[in-house]
């Protein structure tokens, strides 16, 4: 396992520092997460806008590999996958999730290396959860290797998070400097192609973060998003 790690390493530049890694709760993950959390923690608004991203970009009969799946992994409905594979930290969440084919629990920020043989996927997905990672350039690298070529990484987000476990890098940023870092953490591995950013934020949505009734009215949960291929695009892919 420590000969993979390193592989890993070799093809990943470092981003953050390690100031910027650091969180208030460095307590295992294993026990934060050990309780299952059966919510989604994103509204309405934003699942809507993350499967249609997912309709116009992951293509039907796709492998999917949904990294931090928990309880549901807003995938389009109406479209048929080969399978999708959950890997997340409560099992108990991504047995209800009955969008997943098949659940594997695993700590990325004890172990990034992911537990798959290379190309073994034509989609990477990630919600919600690239916040939590300690090393994702070492995540997204290891993304990278079990994506096929032309394969899609979609990492969404928004401005919610369990403060307690976000990375400082994470915190101390506001939302556009945190799509520069999730940009630049993709950036770090040269399999990718130039990532492409997905912003719909309304400039008083982090009011509601206090005013719930306040995000409703000016549009909901900010909606952000980073989508890169490996290698090259798909034939007639364009941004959308």
């Amino acid at each position: 396992m420590q000969r993979k790690v390193r592989k890993v390493v070799r093809e990943a530049k470092i981003v953050l520092s390690d100031s910027e890694r650091r969180r208030e709760d460095e307590s295992p993950d294993s026990v934060f997460y050990q309780d299952p959390r059966m919510v989604v923690h994103v509204d309405m608004k934003f699942a809507m806008k993350l499967q249609s991203l997912y309709s116009k970009r992951i293509l039907p009969g796709s492998a999917i590999l949904d990294l931090g799946a928990s309880c549901a992994s807003l995938l389009p409905e109406d479209k048929p996958f080969r399978e999708v594979v959950g890997l997340g930290m409560n099992m108990e969440e991504m047995l209800a999730n009955e969008e997943l084919t098949d659940r594997v629990v695993q700590d990325l920020n004890e172990d990034p290396v992911l537990p798959f043989e290379d190309e073994r996927f034509d989609a990477v997905v990630c919600a919600s959860s690239v916040q939590y990672f300690t090393q994702p350039e070492l995540v997204l690298a290891e993304a990278a290797r079990v994506l096929r070529p032309g394969g899609v990484l979609i990492l969404s987000f928004t401005d919610k998070a369990f403060a307690s476990k976000a990375i400082e890098g994470w915190k101390s940023r506001g939302n556009l400097k945190r799509c520069e870092l999730v940009m630049d953490c993709v950036r770090a591995c040269s399999s990718f192609t130039t990532p492409e950013l997905i912003w719909e934020v309304n400039p008083f949505s982090s009011l509601g973060l206090m005013l719930p009734a306040l995000r409703e009215s000016t549009g909901g949960d900010p909606f952000m998003a980073v989508v890169a291929y490996k290698d090259t695009p798909p034939a007639g892919w364009a941004m959308q």
